[in-house]
């Protein structure tokens, strides 16, 4: 991992944008996985990103993302930041500014689904998906089986994690209901006849903004919703997607909104019956995926990549941890809304 000083970033960040004159340069509060800066020249403003980077996690960031957003702006898509500038060298990546606040629970309605379901629809119109040359998403999975083994992987990961009340919360619960809805999947893919290792085909994988729900959006003016952080985008299985968009930690959606959700997702595809038993088929196995990166805080490079951005990494475990027991206590009732 390669790290700079405040003011070498911020001469770094300068160097992107020569013709900007009178820029200043401010370090915003903890942001997630990477440090964020405010720029503002005059009554312009943008947002810098100085993307985390990890010899463990070999993932590139700021291409994922950069690429993410200018294909979307080149396809008239324009509710997300518009790509400026980047520098791949010293991972940066600025950004047009939004105006706008983090959705309050109760503006996640009917409304707010629709619009993430209108940005997922554009994103997967015949023209864009014909010229997206854009890579497959971060932890794609193309067949039951490779959802399955995703799932396995991060269990796995978890195994050598230290604190006695996560150990134990691993040991004595996760690793239990895993093998349980292993089987259960196992068990219900076989009676409807889904082949586990057969892979979807082109026609049957959506364009994903991935990390997709309300905690990566703004309300604007209006309204009106705006999406960010596609650090993670790609092709992907629409039922990685939907089952995401109703795991996610920070900004639940509430499950009524289900149904809708993936009907709607479920019809960007050649056979919507098909893909939409698949959802129901994975809902489940989503939210134990999140119930694991809930507990990624207690991983050694998960916790290099939060105190990078800025976070107390004392008090956000213990949030996660009562947030992986929530998620998990969560799965019955997930059961009967599907």
């Amino acid at each position: 991992m390669t790290l700079y000083n405040e003011e070498e970033t911020k001469k770094k960040i300068a160097a992107l944008l020569p013709a900007v004159k009178d820029l200043k340069i401010e370090r915003l509060p903890f942001s997630g996985n990477n440090r964020l800066y405010l720029l503002t020249a005059g009554k312009e403003n943008f947002i810098a990103k100085h993307y985390f980077t990890h010899a463990k996690d070999p993932r590139n960031r700021l291409h994922a993302e950069y690429s993410f957003a200018s294909f979307a702006f080149q396809n008239g898509i324009a509710c997300l930041p518009r790509p400026v500038a980047r520098d791949d060298k010293n991972d940066l990546g600025i950004y047009s500014f939004l105006k706008g606040s983090k959705p309050r629970p109760q503006e996640i309605d009917q409304n707010a689904v629709k619009a993430a379901l209108d940005f997922l629809k554009e994103l997967n119109r015949a023209s864009c998906r014909a010229k997206a040359d854009l890579p497959a998403a971060s932890e794609a999975c193309f067949s039951i089986d490779d959802h399955l083994e995703l799932i396995e992987k991060r269990i796995k990961r978890l195994v050598p994690v230290k604190d006695p009340l996560a150990a134990g919360f691993i040991r004595e619960r996760l690793a239990p209901a895993w093998e349980t809805l292993r089987k259960e999947i196992l068990a219900r893919a076989k009676t409807a006849g889904i082949k586990t290792g057969e892979e979807l085909t082109p026609a049957e994988k959506i364009i994903s903004p991935s990390d997709f729900g309300f905690h990566n959006a703004l309300v604007g003016e209006e309204g009106r919703f705006y999406f960010l952080d596609f650090e993670y985008a790609g092709w992907d299985d629409p039922a990685k997607t939907a089952g995401d968009f109703f795991s996610q930690l920070a900004l639940p959606v509430p499950v009524e909104n289900l149904g809708l959700f993936a009907r709607e997702t479920a019809a960007l595809t050649p056979d919507p019956a098909k893909t939409l038993a698949r959802i129901y088929l994975l809902l489940r196995l989503y939210r134990l995926k999140w119930c694991c990166i809930a507990l990624n805080h207690f991983l050694p490079e998960d916790g290099e990549r939060r105190k990078f951005s800025g976070e107390d990494m004392d008090r956000a475990r213990q949030e996660q941890l009562s947030k992986a027991r929530k998620l998990l206590d969560s799965l019955n009732q997930l059961e009967r809304k599907a």
